[in-house]
């Protein structure tokens, strides 16, 4: 990469005189310059370093400069010139003397008649790119600028994508903001004319009711809106709601591409006969409504699309995907980059564990679940129950309800807590839908999980998930695009791996779909990275990832008064947003959890004593019946923090048919009455976990000497 000294405010770059610093954002910086050659005042978009050096983002970059700098449509900011200069790609344009309409939306809602009047100029942009055969894909408030008079500008042509031409995504797949992408963004194919139509609905949507189409706390959430909520209707916000604005704007915002409006003019036109048909329309300010060729087609007269879970949704893939994730790399600005110009025993009891899940650290946000230690089964059946529950109340809707809480205590991994899930709101299919962000601290990013309202929802989810993603047969699974998902040997539903690609398709996310078809299940697993393809390999191949019967499932945020006590003598990195309550099954304890942990921890479960007596006599059985023996690397049983002895510990084998053959530690604290039990990694772990006796012992004494 070249290195260039920074851009500043007075400085000379190539023929341009940089008088002022318009704007900053993902996508480069906006100088208000002069143009020395040419005599006049422009608009100067300098592409950012990173960029430039992109053999892949320069291409883009030429053909954004080539595409807009044909258009001749009065609404779209014009381009002067564009080339390179000192190894910086430059866009040179017209300065616009005028405002974002994100800055106006800040103020408010707009009158319906402004409103109107500002989306038909943006219409009559977009049919004039779409006529050439362009789809700008990032329609939105901040790429709208308004002058003084009310004349609209599409700005930022920056990601707009030639119908004619391979779309180049390298750093920033799924171009475009997420509150306006159309549901079929976010799945592999063709970009069409009609994404542009969808963004531009969620725009009036925002004009008339100054609120975004589908609020969201998070990027899945709003994805999952965009692929399954239904439209909103600005007459429910309108002080004086017309329901032919609702009409505009459920057909705008159809989930399936043919059911929307062929052209924006026609969805302008549909807005302007809405706007007509509104009484409190005409006691409002007369306000131009720019109408051209490109705007003045008239209202289609289409069926508006069902609701969803009606007949439309049967027969088509897209409407029944969830996303993945957004991508990562997604082409953002900042506001002012385009205002004012551009755009029962005594000894410990031994809960039963699943195969140590591949932990990694902290990542970018992709949906995903870790393999921990079970309970109750390593690969139990995920059943649930309508017995009543109670949650934990909430400030907002995310707040989970009780089928919520059934669907929380069926998840096997430890990790999901009320703290890092929330609810979502289920369509006609589904029952209880959870998004689950990330847990660096259990090693876990972020899941869905859903239950669905019958197994045909269950089953047709799958089939069309399955088709839409080319999924294809896990490790260990017979050839096809899918294969059974195993619980304890018993098919209790089917498994599917696939790879996500919005964020880069040459380098798809691993990924993984579950389903349990006797609780109405669904689980979705993404990886961060093509890096932890091993990963998912290994949780594939050993049917992880199942799902507990919750039966007897302990509450994820329940602990009594004894686990309390053990996690106040335990270090930082065992609290309870990675261990989970278990119920003591010997007497001489009062106290048990087990704990899910990063990467590089062995597996780990710990347990509290009453009493000296008790912590003794389990200390002496336990040795005794373990065959416990020094620990490699050790020259004895004491347990050291420092130079102060408090405990014992001692290793032995553990040989579990349904696992493999491991070496465990058991190490007992004398004077704060609780021990602790670490397992080593199986061998095939591609994790980083000690593997071997004498890696775990010197773990330990890394961590708790």
């Amino acid at each position: 990469m070249t290195d260039r000294h920074p851009l500043a405010v007075g400085s000379q770059f190539g023929p341009y005189r940089l008088d002022r610093l318009i704007g900053r954002g993902g996508m480069g910086e906006v100088f208000e310059a002069y143009d020395t050659v040419k005599d006049r005042t422009v608009a100067l978009k300098v592409l950012p370093d990173r960029l430039a050096d992109d053999p892949v983002y320069r291409e883009r970059f030429r053909r954004e400069a080539h595409a807009a700098a044909r258009l001749s449509e009065p609404h779209v900011i014009p381009i002067h010139d564009y080339g390179e200069i000192d190894g910086r790609l430059y866009l040179d344009m017209r300065l616009v003397d005028g405002t974002s309409l994100r800055t106006l939306l800040r103020e408010g809602p707009l009158p319906p008649a402004r409103a109107v009047a500002l989306v038909a100029q943006v219409a009559s942009a977009l049919d004039a790119a779409h006529t050439d055969g362009l789809v700008h894909r990032d329609v939105k408030p901040d790429n709208i600028l308004v002058t003084p008079e009310d004349f609209a500008y599409l700005a930022d042509f920056g990601i707009a994508h030639s119908t004619g031409r391979t779309a180049l995504t390298k750093s920033g797949s799924a171009i475009g903001s997420y509150h306006y992408m159309a549901p079929e963004r976010f799945a592999p194919g063709a970009v069409t004319a009609a994404v542009d139509v969808y963004a531009l609905a969620c725009v009036l949507y925002e004009c008339l009711t100054g609120t975004q189409a589908y609020p969201a706390d998070s990027e899945a959430q709003l994805v999952r809106a965009h692929m399954f909520d239904p439209a909103p209707r600005p007459s429910q916000l309108l002080a004086a709601g017309s329901p032919d604005f609702d009409t505009v704007i459920t057909r705008g915002l159809a989930k399936l591409p043919r059911q929307r409006y062929r052209t924006a003019g026609a969805l302008a036109a549909a807005a302007r006969a809405a706007l007509a048909k509104t009484s409190s329309a005409r006691t409002e300010a007369e306000v131009p409504v720019d109408i051209s060729p490109h705007g003045a087609e008239t209202v289609e007269s289409d069926p508006a699309p069902a609701e969803f879970g009606g007949a439309l949704f049967d027969d088509h893939l897209l409407e029944r995907l969830l996303a993945a994730h957004p991508a990562d790399d997604a082409d953002e600005h900042t506001d002012d980059e385009i205002s004012n110009g551009v755009t029962g025993s005594d000894q410990l009891p031994d809960p039963t564990e699943a195969p140590r899940k591949p932990r990694r650290g902290l990542g970018l946000l992709a949906l995903l679940i870790a393999l921990i230690l079970a309970v109750a089964t390593d690969l139990g059946v995920w059943l649930v129950t309508d017995r009543p529950v109670t949650g934990i109340a909430a400030a907002d809707g995310s707040a989970l309800r009780g089928p919520d809480i059934d669907l929380l205590l069926a998840i096997g991994p430890i990790g999901y807590k009320r703290t890092n899930c929330s609810h979502a709101q289920p369509d006609s299919w589904s029952i209880s839908i959870l998004f689950c962000a990330a847990n660096p601290r259990a090693g876990m990013p972020e899941a869905q999980f859903h239950r669905f309202r019958g197994l045909d929802q269950l089953q047709a989810y799958f089939q069309q998930f399955r088709e839409l993603f080319h999924t294809m047969n896990c490790p260990n699974d017979p050839p096809g695009p899918d294969g059974p998902s195993l619980a304890n040997g018993q098919t209790v539903g089917r498994k599917a791996c696939y790879g996500i690609r919005t964020s880069d398709p040459a380098a798809p996310r691993p990924a993984m779909i579950l389903t349990n078809e006797s609780a109405l299940a669904v689980a979705e697993y993404q990886w961060a990275g093509p890096g932890e393809l091993i990963n998912r390999d290994y949780i594939a191949a050993n049917n992880g990832w199942q799902f507990v019967p919750i039966d007897n499932v302990p509450d994820p945020d329940r602990f009594s008064a004894a686990d309390d006590v053990l996690f106040a003598r335990l270090t930082p990195d065992f609290t309870t947003m990675n261990c989970l309550h278990a119920d003591p099954a010997a007497n001489l304890v009062n106290a048990m959890v087990v704990c899910a942990t990063p990467a590089d921890f062995p597996g780990a479960n710990f347990y509290g004593f009453p009493d000296q007596r008790s912590a003794s006599q389990v200390y002496q059985n336990d040795r005794a019946q373990f065959g416990g023996h020094t620990c490699a690397g050790a020259t004895d049983d004491g347990w050291r923090r420092g130079d102060r002895p408090v405990g014992h510990f001692f290793c032995y084998p553990n040989d579990d048919p349904r696992i493999g053959s491991r070496t465990c530690l058991f190490a007992f604290d004398d004077r704060q009455l609780f021990a602790a039990r670490f397992c080593t990694a199986l061998a095939k772990d591609p994790g980083t976990a000690p593997k071997t006796e004498a890696e775990l012992s010197g773990w330990f004494g890394q961590h708790f000497s």
